[in-house]
């Protein structure tokens, strides 16, 4: 008898103190899907892009993980920022946490999506048809389809070498323990490497989501004096 109060009541204080996960927030029991909105669609479509299109052009199983783990990043800046405030206490309990009590994608539904909108940009670029069209014929749910449009006006928007959404790089493999990767390239940075931090791009304004925000980025030396010598 005690034993079930005393778990019902674990229970109760846990609970309560999720209630800032608002709709990321997992069930008791069973699987909890992850909920789509347009904010991750677009990391997707930004992905999809920025590392499939163009770069290292890489297989969109190499790029799953790493839009993971830029969903994840995204989920806690939504649920920690309120009032255009970002609260540490609400972080922490989010790294403590998240494991057990956050709705997040898993790698396979990710992988999922990239191939769905690899199917939709295959078709555009190769045939007649157009986002509208494929959208009117049932092919793409109306969520990705106002996430696409999003991204496409955002793309024709941007100034010349704009880097203002700009993903950070997938990182690279690397044999020694690594304190972070360069935003450019993804080379693993050490503490023998100099960390060489520039703004993002000086359009930006600060806030938060799918990897834009006004923080600075860091560079490997290499890819630091290219910057320069633009």
């Amino acid at each position: 008898m005690w034993n079930v109060v005393i778990i019902r009541r674990t229970n109760e204080k846990t609970m309560r103190q999720n209630n800032f996960l608002g709709l990321y927030q997992r069930g008791l029991y069973g699987g909890s899907r992850f909920v789509w909105n347009i904010d991750t669609l677009r990391i997707i479509i930004r992905g999809f892009f920025q590392f499939h299109r163009s770069g290292r052009k890489l297989p969109l199983h190499l790029i799953a993980p790493h839009l993971r783990s830029l969903i994840r990043e995204h989920v806690k800046c939504e649920v920690c920022v309120w009032d255009d405030h970002y609260h540490n206490w609400a972080a922490d309990h989010f790294d403590l946490i998240c494991a057990r009590w956050v709705r997040l994608p898993s790698i396979r539904a990710v992988l999922l999506k990239l191939h769905e909108y690899s199917v939709i940009a295959y078709l555009v670029s190769t045939t007649q048809a157009s986002y509208h069209s494929l959208h009117d014929d049932g092919m793409m749910s109306d969520m990705f389809y106002r996430a696409i449009n999003l991204e496409m006006t955002r793309m024709r928007s941007l100034h010349p070498n704009c880097s203002a959404n700009s993903l950070p790089a997938v990182p690279r493999p690397s044999p020694v323990p690594v304190f972070g990767y360069c935003f450019n390239c993804g080379v693993g940075l050490s503490d023998k490497v100099d960390f060489n931090f520039i703004p993002r791009c000086c359009c930006l304004s600060d806030h938060c989501g799918g990897g834009s925000g006004g923080d600075d980025i860091c560079l490997c030396s290499y890819c630091f004096d290219d910057f320069l010598d633009d």
